[in-house]
């Protein structure tokens, strides 16, 4: 793994550290697939991975640059959101063990999606709040929507639930039409199962 991640350092790394000279934190606005690089697991000359360097920080826009400008007062404890429960599906007896059940967050729709417990991301959540003792931790049926969006400017906020991506729109032949209202932005077909009030520091992890 190194190795590839010295491979990408060399092309996207490497040049970025000739423009910045000493500085220790990065701003960094990614733009098409370099959306889907950490920056901070490149390698750098000596074998280092960039996280041990700099302090990377991702905008989406330029508005976020704006929002930096002005600090922000934790109202809240740290909340820790994990492990939701999303409903089961008809399922035969055999299958109903939770160490059995498996996610399909693959499909054309949201309706042929299945979004399967998670026990890994129980277990981390227990751990960062055995870090941070007074943090408030959501799982299973408390790990709702209604009980996010009650969050209100939360120290840290934390979730750990599922990512999915919905399957290609097939392209309208050329011969016919485009039918009205039916322009799609791609980036609402991949996600994480929820999406964050806007203004809310979040540390997010996903598992398919």
């Amino acid at each position: 793994m190194q190795e590839l991640a010295r491979a990408l350092d060399r092309k996207i790394g490497q040049p970025i550290r000739a423009l910045v000279d000493d500085a220790t934190q990065l701003l960094v606005s990614p733009d098409g697939e370099l959306n889907l690089i950490p920056f901070e697991a490149l390698a750098d000359e000596q074998g280092r991975y960039l996280v041990e360097r700099y302090s990377i920080s991702y905008l989406t826009a330029g508005r976020d640059l704006l929002r930096r400008q002005f600090g922000r007062t934790s109202k809240t404890r740290p909340v820790i959101l994990a492990d939701p429960l999303f409903g089961e599906p008809q399922i035969t007896q055999a299958a109903r063990s939770r160490t059995q059940r498996r996610s399909i967050t693959t499909g054309e729709d949201l309706s042929n999606v299945y979004f399967a417990p998670l026990p890994g991301t129980a277990e981390e959540a227990r751990s960062i709040q055995s870090l941070f003792p007074e943090a408030e931790l959501l799982t299973g049926r408390q790990a709702t929507k209604a009980s996010l969006k009650r969050v209100e400017a939360p120290a840290i906020l934390h979730i750990a639930t599922h990512g999915f991506f919905l399957d290609d729109r097939a392209e309208q032949p050329p011969d016919q039409p485009a039918k009205p209202g039916k322009l799609e932005d791609p980036l609402l077909r991949s996600d994480w199962r929820w999406l964050a009030p806007t203004g809310l520091k979040v540390a997010a992890s996903t598992e398919s």
